[in-house]
């Protein structure tokens, strides 16, 4: 996350880490271990939404909550009393980025 780095401090720190995020592949971020209703997360489309920020030495720690979709499996047939398969899930992650090099770590909340 080398632009979020550079933008650490500015005005647009927020705008550029939340591009960079949802810019990622979404099978970098651990969806799938954060999903509370379906059983399958479909990283496609997230959104993401800075909480905080904070500095920390030479790094960057900044709160992330994520919105995707999951997938309930079932055969969603027309007599399935659930035929709603797919449901708006969220997490929250903290990002943490080291100022100098860009390096940027994940960790769940």
């Amino acid at each position: 996350m080398t632009k979020s780095a550079a933008a650490c401090g500015s005005d647009d720190f927020g705008r550029v880490l939340k591009q960079e995020i949802q810019s990622l592949d979404p099978d970098l971020l651990p969806l799938q271990e954060n999903l509370a209703q379906g059983s399958v997360a479909q990283g496609e489309g997230f959104s993401a939404v800075v909480l905080r920020v904070e500095e920390d030495g030479g790094s960057i720690r900044a709160k992330v909550a994520i919105f995707y979709t999951g997938v309930i499996a079932g055969c969603a047939c027309a007599d399935d009393p659930t035929p709603e398969n797919e449901t708006t899930e969220y997490c929250e992650l903290v990002f943490v980025i080291e100022r100098e090099s860009g390096d940027t770590r994940i960790l769940p909340v």
